[in-house]
């Protein structure tokens, strides 16, 4: 209650909606009448024995006085234009979602023992017959009632509320409502909820202009608290969508908390209820997310649900939002890489010998032995490479990843050089330079279009005279948190980095280029300046990268035989270089985890061998469940985007979801993708399920309705009834007796007797 309402018995706003009056019947007249004539025959009388400095101020206050008096026998009103009892809606719209089972609603003492002291127990005991809101507005209205989570219903009985809804979709709500109350009189909405939205903005922004355009207004109660006294929730989690069988990679969380400052946590992953990975972690300041960085291996191939978890605070009063759970592919498959040396070398041959163990690598390889002369390893067949290095995107576009050796800029035609640049920019490969005495600047590439893929600065052939520096390698900030570096348990690994021998370089290159990142560094004896290591940077659909030392086979030679260092950290790079590498033909569905029921809309995107975008294939989507049952779903041209096909799955099932994609051209076989779908229970509506206040004004203001609190029932159906929204009649709001009259009244009183003693009068 405000002040002019205290004062008034009346709101505010009320007071410029409706229109001042008397009410005052004949009697009253009469008698007002009488009053004014006697009291001006009295005030003229004493008036005169008053001594002149004070008649005017006392006659002034006792006139007003008089007419005060009159004004209260002549009954003043406030005239309204109320909604006619009976004759006009009021449709309630009830959050029917799992947030609202949380247990933070003071007064919601009755009801079922399960929903006491929650949202839902608020929303269900008014909602009864003898409910406060009910009883309230069944004087005024006739009511009708809808619940809403991820779909919206009508509702003969509030007993039908389970409040087990896995989203909250506002917007289905009101749709339902404007629906289902076309074309009667609808005085407004009462929208029970906490805001805890999780469906689409851009549809509730939609909705709500409509509503505004049809003179419906919205008004909420919301329920909840905005914070927790004692949280932590795991807002965030990042990782690849697929990964090599047995690579590293890096998960990045966001913790968010409240009350809970330098305390500290554990942060774990589980594989198929395994642990993986595991780090405490000490919080930061409220309102700051804590970020986290894992290094994680899942466990095998396959589609893998990797949980992550946060241990509870003490005392924390909302756990179901500790937890979230990612789906990660793991493949099984080779992954075909080009390597193209210069010349024979050891790098060439321990880099090969680290990796021919792994099978998720095929390091097919070329060596220059003389000119026009060249050795092809690992190949499929023996056509492939007979005419020297790739002359056709077709052939070059074969491989996922490149790496080039000790090779000058010169041996490449500038076609091919365009080639090398389309391979990451267009093709979304991985390319790797090594570093050797014809490579980088020293291998003329400065100002070729093979420069704009290096991740670092290339110096001018000679520029520099001849470069040659050993230098110790050691990683950089970034480094120590990257799963391509680390190559123990531990992160960072200061120690193992310590004890490797140093190596040696001929390519001067101590400068990044914009965008791209450091992950290793190297210091030589008597030199000050960092040289760069090991670089990356994405370019176009790709990732280029740049390790400049000539002989990292040294940290083979002159390591113990079982020693592992060297073989470890080029199975890690190629991994990472061929990882995230498009193929032609890919599906990636609108989510990965969706609640049963879900309609999962899937992306297509076809392409050529030169990857040039494919419009016109016959592209279906082969989709099974986990029972075994298939179905085919159809995808269009999306028309907006070369290549990118549109369609639809509905998830029927609880479990995986195998979705093979298949792409035809002409009769002809283009290429196929599979991802997956888990259908789950999910728990988004614990994550921000605090009241969202500012949700809850925005519906509000622009539909024209307000927010209340929940012990506001009485003033939220009394701004109803005067809201002239449906078959209004005339009501008359009594304010003889407002409080301000006789306080004003008083007021002349005390103000005419204090006058008259200070004068001296009697």
């Amino acid at each position: 209650m405000d002040l002019i309402e205290a004062l008034l018995g009346v709101r505010g706003e009320l007071l410029h909606q409706g229109s001042f009056a008397f009410a005052a019947g004949p009697a009253r007249l009469v008698v007002a009448g009488l009053l004014i004539a006697a009291g001006l025959f009295v005030l003229v009388r004493y008036t005169r024995a008053v001594p002149g400095r004070l008649r005017l101020p006392l006659t002034a206050i006792r006139a007003a006085a008089l007419a005060l008096v009159a004004a209260i026998l002549l009954h003043p009103v406030l005239v309204l234009e109320a909604i006619a009892p009976m004759e006009s809606f009021v449709a309630v719209l009830v959050d029917d979602s799992r947030s609202m089972a949380i247990a933070d609603q003071p007064g919601a003492d009755s009801g079922p023992p399960a929903e006491r002291g929650t949202r839902a127990g608020w929303a269900r005991s008014n909602l009864q017959t003898d409910g406060e809101l009910m009883v309230r507005l069944g004087e005024r209205f006739k009511t009708r009632l809808f619940s809403f989570a991820r779909d919206a219903r009508r509702l003969d009985d509030p007993a039908q509320l389970d409040f087990s809804g896995s989203l909250t979709r506002i917007e289905a709500g009101l749709a339902t409502v404007a629906e289902e109350m076309a074309g009667v009189p609808l005085s407004g909405v009462v929208l029970i909820s906490d805001g805890a939205q999780t469906g689409g903005g851009d549809e509730l922004t939609e909705r709500l202009l409509e509503l505004r355009a049809r003179g419906i207004a919205v008004h909420p109660i919301a329920l909840g608290r905005e914070l927790w006294q004692r949280d932590v929730e795991l807002r965030e989690v990042r990782v690849a969508q697929r990964v090599l069988e047995g690579s590293a990679l890096r998960a990045e969380l966001l913790l968010e908390h409240s009350g809970a400052t330098g305390e500290t946590v554990e942060v774990a992953v589980l594989d198929g209820g395994q642990l993986i990975a595991s780090e405490r972690v000490e919080l930061g300041p409220p309102g700051q997310p804590t970020a986290v960085s894992l290094t994680i291996t899942p466990r095998e191939a396959g589609p893998r649900a990797l949980r992550f978890r946060v241990t509870p605070l003490e005392g924390e009063q909302l756990a179901e939002n500790n937890h979230r759970v990612a789906l990660v592919e793991v493949t099984g498959s080779a992954e075909k890489i080009l390597y193209f040396e210069g010349e024979p070398r050891h790098e060439f041959s321990f880099l090969r010998r680290a990796v021919a163990s792994d099978e998720a690598l095929q390091l097919v390889s070329m060596v220059r032995l003389a000119e026009n002369r060249f050795s092809r390893l690992s190949v499929d067949s023996g056509d492939e490479l007979q005419d020297g290095f790739p002359s056709t995107r077709e052939e070059l576009f074969a491989y996922r990843a490149l790496v080039l050796g000790s090779i000058e800029a010169s041996f490449f035609t500038y076609e091919q050089m365009r080639m090398l640049l389309d391979f990451v920019g267009k093709r979304g490969g991985g390319m790797l330079f090594l570093g050797g005495g014809n490579a980088f600047g020293e291998g003329g590439y400065a100002g070729t279009p093979v420069d704009e893929v290096v991740p670092v600065v290339l110096p001018a052939p000679g520029s520099q005279g001849d470069f040659f520096t050993v230098m110790k390698v050691q990683p950089t900030a970034l480094g120590r948190r990257h799963p391509v570096v680390q190559l123990t348990a531990e992160q960072g690994g200061e120690d193992l980095w310590q004890r490797l021998p140093a190596l040696s370089t001929r390519n001067q290159v101590t400068r990044l280029k914009p965008g791209a990142s450091s992950l290793l560094v190297g210091t030589g004896d008597g030199d000050d300046r960092e040289q760069i290591v090991l670089a990356h940077q994405r370019y176009g659909r790709g990732r280029s990268v740049a390790m400049t030392a000539q002989d990292s086979w040294k940290w083979q030679m002159s390591m113990p035989l079982e020693d592992q260092t060297h073989e470890l950290f080029w199975r890690q790079v190629l991994r990472w270089l061929v990882s995230d590498v498009p193929d032609r033909v890919e599906v990636q569905p609108s989510s990965s985890r969706v609640q049963v029921g879900s309609i999962v809309e899937l992306l297509g995107r076809v392409r050529d061998l030169q990857f040039e975008e494919i419009n016109d294939a016959r592209v279906v989507a082969l989709v099974q469940s986990p029972s075994g049952e298939l179905s085919e779903v159809d995808l269009e041209w999306s028309v907006s985007e070369d290549g990118l096909y549109r369609g639809s799955m509905a998830v029927a099932e609880e479990g995986m979801h195998r979705v093979e994609l298949r792409a035809r051209r002409g009769g002809e076989e283009v290429g196929n993708a599979i991802a997956f779908v888990d259908a789950a229970e999910l728990d988004e509506e614990f994550f921000r399920s605090g009241r969202r206040s500012e949700l809850l004004a925005q519906i509000a203001e622009e539909t024209g309705g307000r927010v209340h609190e929940p012990g506001e029932v009485a003033d939220l159906v009394e701004r109803l009834t005067y809201s002239q929204d449906g078959v209004t009649v005339r009501e008359e709001r009594d304010l003889w007796n407002a409080p301000i009259l006789y306080l004003a009244l008083l007021g002349l009183l005390v103000g005419e007797w204090t006058l008259r003693r200070t004068g001296g009068l009697s």
